[in-house]
């Protein structure tokens, strides 16, 4: 599972391109992956909150995140505070809120092996 936190929403993007149409503004996402979904929302949500290996520096003004498996956009959340994962040690976790978004459903093309990552927006390619 992959999941990416938007300084804004995507609006639209060009199925005959298979890319973003470009924004005015640069859109930054944090890309987690996980192996496998969770059978509810919660368990979905609760499986995406917490113990990423992040450096909280990066997550500056970071304000949504999306949840995807496999390329598959699950579910975007608004993220509410992050910091020091209470449970793993030197880890972080989120504390998330979801959130209404045209991009669930959608499938896109993000090749990493790092768990946890930001990414431009303008650079995914949606398949």
């Amino acid at each position: 599972m992959e999941i990416f936190i938007a300084k804004r929403m995507l609006k639209e993007y060009n199925k005959n391109d298979k890319r973003i149409i470009k924004e005015s503004e640069l859109l930054m996402m944090i890309v987690i992956k996980v192996n496998e979904v969770p059978n509810s929302k919660e368990g979905l949500r609760d499986r995406v909150r917490r113990a990423w290996r992040i450096s909280q520096d990066r997550l500056y003004n970071q304000e949504e995140l999306m949840a995807v498996y496999k390329g598959e956009i699950l579910e975007v959340y608004k993220v509410l505070s992050y910091g020091k994962d209470q449970i793993e040690e030197n880890r972080v976790a989120f504390e998330l809120e979801e959130i209404p978004s045209d991009l669930k459903g959608k499938r896109i093309e993000y090749k990493t092996a790092n768990p946890c990552t930001i990414v431009d927006v303008q650079n995914l390619k949606f398949l």
